[in-house]
This record gives C-alpha cells, sequence and structure tokens, in this order.
C-alpha cells in the first residue's frame, strides 16, 4: 500500500514538474546558474544619477559590473544624461538592470522635462475616480516610455496628522477609505500602464510628527485602532492586485520593539499571512536615518533582509551587507531555498518587462528624439484640466461670480511663477499695475483667464515676503475698484512651511472684506485652512491646492461663473 501512494505521488511531482511553464523554467534556470552572491546581489536596488561624482560613478558601476545588483534608482536628473548612463550601465550588467522611481505625481518629479501632474492631496479632493485611474494611466504609460518598471507610488497613508513633516501633501487625504479607493484607483491605472506600483508606506506613515528621513517615528496606535485606519488602504490595495508594498521606517510598539523594517512580525506575520500580500516587499531608502541613525549602514541591510525584505533599496554598503548575507547562507543561519524565492520574485518582474529576452535593448533618449518619448501633449493638456477643475473646492460654502466692472487682482507672493515661462508671460496686461517696483510675473494664468473672460483686471503683486505696512498701503489705493480678488500664491506643500500667511495679514485681509467685496484663490496647502478661521465675510474662498497653471486658469473660471466647485476638502 505504501509503495503504491509513494508511486502515486512520485506520479504527481513529475506531471506537476512537466507542466511549467516554459517562463518558470527560464527562471529556475537562471536562479539554477547563479552563485549565492550574484543571487543576493540581484535583490539590491542601487540609486544612480547621472551628477554623481567620478569615484561615485566608478563605484556604481564596481557594483553592476563584479557585484551583479538586480536594478537601479533614479532620483533628480535630466532624463538625456539618466537615459544615458542607464544604457552605460545596462552594457556592463549580466542581467538588464530593473529600473525604478519615485514619481508620486509622476516621472516629472524626477525629471522636469517631462509633464506633470497634481499632487496626491489635491487629488484627494476629487470625487470621480474614474480621473484619478486616467492620471495613473498616464503615469504608467510615461514610466514605459522612459524605461522604468516600477514606480514606487501611490501613497497610501491616512494623514490624520496635519503637522506631519513626512507625508502630508503627498496623502490623499484623512479618511482611509476614501484614500483606499483613490490610491487604488491610480495604482491599477498605472498597472494598467505597464508598470508596477507600490503601495507604501507599511504599516501606515500619517498620524506622525517625526520625519523617518531624520529620526525614527513611534505609533503609538492600538492594533484595533491600525486595523480601522492605517491598514485600511493597504488591505484595499493588496485585494486590487499591487505589485509592491514598501516598509516605512517606523516603530510600531503594538505588533513589535524594532522598526518594521526589521521586524519579521510586521513583515512575515502582519503583511504576509494576515494580509495576504504576495508580491515583492521592499524597504524604503536604507540610507534614511529614521533606520541607521544608530546602526552601521550594511547591518541595517542585513537585518532587513534576515526579517523578509525581497527588495533592498538604495543600500549603502551593498557590497559589505552582500558579503554578510552570503556568509549567513553559507553557514546554515539562513537558507538559500528562502534566497532563491526571493530572487525568483525580482526575475519574475524582470521577465514580465521584457529584460530577460535575448533581443532585450535599451534605447537611449537624447535631445534629438526625447519626443518619442513623451506623452501626446494634448492628451496631458486635457487631463490636467479635468483634474484642476474637478479638484476646486469650495470653503465658504456658495460661490457668488464676480459682477464688478473693475477688479483688482492682488498677487500675494506672486513673485515666483514655475510654469510662465512655459505658457506665456505678461504680454496683454494691459491693466497690470507693478505695485511692488518689481518684475513679477506670477498669477500670470489667473488674470489673463479673467481678462479673456471679460473682466477688467489690475495687477497688484506683493513683493515675496510682504510686510503688514506694504499690505495696509496696497489696499489704501484700491478703494475704487468694484471687486477684489487675493490670489495666495507661492503656497506651500509641506507641514514645515505651513501657516505661511502670517495671521496679522489674514486679519487684515478679513478686515478689508467686511467693507469691500473679496474672493480669495488659494493655492497652497488645505491644511493652512485652520488659520483663516470664520470666512464670512469674503465673497468666495476656493480652495485651489498648488499654483500651477492648471490650478490658476480652474479658480479663475470658477469665480467668472464658467465652471462650478465640485472638489470635497480631502482634510478634516
Amino acid at each position: 500500500m505504501k509503495i503504491r501512494v509513494l508511486a502515486w505521488l512520485l506520479a504527481v511531482c513529475l506531471a506537476f514538474m512537466s507542466c511549467k511553464s516554459a517562463s518558470e523554467r527560464e527562471i529556475d534556470a537562471l536562479v539554477s546558474g547563479m552563485s549565492v552572491s550574484e543571487k543576493v546581489a540581484q535583490l539590491m536596488m542601487i540609486s544612480a544619477d547621472s551628477y554623481a561624482k567620478p569615484h561615485a560613478k566608478a563605484q556604481k558601476e564596481h557594483l553592476v559590473r563584479d557585484i551583479g545588483v538586480g536594478g537601479i534608482i533614479f532620483t533628480n536628473d535630466r532624463l538625456t544624461r539618466a537615459s544615458a548612463m542607464l544604457a552605460h550601465l545596462d552594457s556592463m550588467s549580466g542581467l538588464p538592470l530593473l529600473v525604478g522611481i519615485d514619481g508620486e505625481w509622476g516621472p516629472a518629479m524626477r525629471f522636469a522635462e517631462l509633464p506633470f501632474f497634481p499632487r496626491q492631496l489635491q487629488l484627494g479632493a476629487i470625487e470621480d475616480d474614474s480621473l484619478i485611474y486616467e492620471m495613473g494611466r498616464a503615469v504608467g504609460e510615461q514610466c514605459r516610455l522612459i524605461g522604468v518598471n516600477i514606480n514606487f507610488a501611490p501613497v497610501v497613508d491616512v494623514n490624520i496628522n496635519p503637522r506631519n513633516p513626512a507625508i502630508n501633501s503627498r496623502s490623499f487625504g484623512a479618511n482611509s477609505e476614501r484614500v483606499a479607493a483613490l490610491a487604488s484607483a491610480y495604482m491599477r491605472g498605472m498597472q494598467a500602464g505597464g508598470i508596477s506600483a507600490t503601495a507604501k508606506h507599511f504599516p501606515g506613515h500619517g498620524d506622525t510628527e517625526v520625519d523617518s528621513h531624520r529620526a525614527l517615528p513611534c505609533l503609538e496606535l492600538s492594533r484595533e485602532r491600525m486595523d480601522s485606519v492605517e491598514l485600511v488602504p493597504f488591505r484595499r490595495l493588496i485585494r486590487d492586485g499591487v505589485d509592491l508594498v514598501m516598509l516605512g521606517h517606523l516603530l510600531v510598539p503594538a505588533y513589535d520593539s524594532v522598526p518594521t523594517t526589521h521586524s519579521r512580525v510586521i513583515i512575515k506575520d502582519l503583511l504576509q499571512q494576515r494580509l495576504g500580500f504576495d508580491g515583492i516587499v521592499v524597504s524604503d531608502a536604507l540610507t534614511m536615518r529614521g533606520l541607521v541613525k544608530d546602526t552601521m549602514y550594511a547591518e541595517a541591510v542585513v537585518k532587513a533582509y534576515r526579517a523578509g525584505v525581497e527588495l533592498l533599496l538604495m543600500p549603502r554598503q551593498a557590497e559589505q551587507a552582500i558579503d554578510e548575507i552570503v556568509r549567513l547562507i553559507e553557514s546554515g543561519e539562513e537558507t538559500e531555498e528562502e534566497l532563491d524565492r526571493r530572487v525568483k520574485k525580482i526575475l519574475r518582474l524582470k521577465q514580465r518587462y521584457g529584460l530577460l529576452k535575448k533581443d532585450f535593448h535599451r534605447s537611449v533618449i537624447t535631445d534629438e528624439n526625447l519626443s518619442d518619448y513623451m506623452l501626446d501633449k494634448d492628451r496631458v493638456e486635457r487631463l490636467n484640466t479635468k483634474l484642476s477643475e474637478a479638484s476646486v473646492t469650495d470653503i465658504k460654502g456658495e460661490v457668488i461670480p464676480l459682477t464688478g466692472r473693475r477688479v483688482a487682482y492682488i498677487g500675494y507672493r506672486a513673485v515666483y511663477h514655475p510654469y510662465v515661462r512655459r505658457y506665456g508671460d505678461l504680454e496683454g496686461l494691459s491693466g497690470y499695475a507693478a505695485f511692488s517696483g518689481i518684475d513679477s510675473t506670477g498669477a500670470v494664468t489667473a488674470v489673463k483667464t479673467l481678462m479673456e473672460e471679460g473682466v477688467t483686471v489690475d495687477y497688484f503683486p506683493t513683493s515675496d515676503e510682504p510686510s503688514l505696512e506694504e499690505i495696509r498701503l496696497l489696499l489704501s489705493r484700491l478703494r475704487g475698484y468694484d471687486e477684489v480678488v487675493i490670489g495666495f500664491h507661492d503656497g506651500a506643500q509641506h507641514a514645515h512651511q505651513m501657516l505661511g500667511v502670517p495671521q496679522e495679514h489674514i486679519q487684515l485681509f478679513k478686515h478689508y472684506a467686511e467693507e469691500t467685496k473679496v474672493s480669495v484663490l488659494y493655492f497652497g496647502n488645505p491644511y493652512d485652512m485652520a488659520s483663516w478661521g470664520d470666512c464670512s465675510c469674503l465673497r468666495n474662498m476656493l480652495m485651489c491646492y498648488a499654483d500651477t497653471y492648471y490650478n490658476e486658469r480652474a479658480g479663475a473660471m470658477v469665480l467668472v461663473g464658467k465652471n462650478s466647485c465640485r472638489g470635497v476638502l480631502p482634510v478634516r
């Protein structure tokens, strides 16, 4: 009887082996031909930028050519220079490199030549999830065009703390269910666009006041609270098929006494077993002070590996870390079977993106062919317009269109406008009044849009750091205008920059609004609204989120009654 059972089991095993797909047999063959050191190196994704100093470039070349690291991540760079460097590194790599980018609002976050999209907090104001999917797809397609395989986005942290210095405007907002829905739409769009998305920062970086780039945040939260808030978006994205989950460098005493990145309890028990994640577990950058303040860089990498991290991001002292992991495996403290399991995950991803094909060729992007690697400009314009129009949020509760014959536009801190060179200049602003005596180019789009819609506008920019006396003098010169629009430009996006409008300025504007029709366009962080208090004295108060061409136009179109406010404030 035993013999018959054993024979049946052997037949089943042989049948299973023969049924393995060609792609899996290719992966098995690759892994079987690698040394332990080469396998460990495939789990490493090092930083690469074309501006590195010669000794740093030589070190990266060594890690690719001699050590065999599996991938690179680009930080801020020029796309053409980065493309040349990638091709150069690929030429000396045994296997083509997996390419990652941290592009939360698109690859323009790292490459200025590419089209930009809104930050996640602005997206959090949009109720139409299909628009977020559409943006995600555009981001994915743009990444794929330039050779990026992984985008370390979206941020799925629920930003409950308005003073969060690390997340803030990178989050979709403070409501866990909305964060989950929007992040899922963004993720599904990116992956449909041809790249892998990443849910970060597990198990949740939203309720902190410490920046993990600088120190280790501690989340003094119960498991029940984490389950009902922080884990909600991760659970949703895992269910919807996200390819990677990034760990945050966090301390969560409810689960473990060691940082998340070094915690088997959080990685194995919580993320993989309880939440059922079977994709790739990636660390945050292994150079961040939140993890390595009191630890050697190589030691931090080794601990992350031992805890269960499958893709080790930006390791410093990578060669030393690889040597130590190899020693652990050769001594039996870690198993080669577990290493093989992780390496196969990385190789499957490379296989999915065609990196293992014998005829794989990396195209080089140059100034001459750059346009071939860009999304269609009209598509980008239409999408950004739709996103901006859908996000404008009425703070006061009622929008009253401009009716005055003469309108003054105050450009508060409108000295610098990042898109003016791309979209126009001051030509045509017949009512331009250079009150401050400086060459100001801010608020161009908002003012031009009002003028195009038939409003007679005189434009009054302030200095970059206006004094209370300057504001008083400016307001005293506007007595003859029917209405005043105040555009708050150069708005802050991070907690440490917030409340950039001094309280005495806010009170002066509100006092002025008691006698004059005043509308506000606020191009900044919505958390700033807490400093405004009661806005009933204002005719309009519109949150436009960021000082961009599209947002300025969208806000102005609401003021003239051509568009309605459809956004919902994403913060408490």
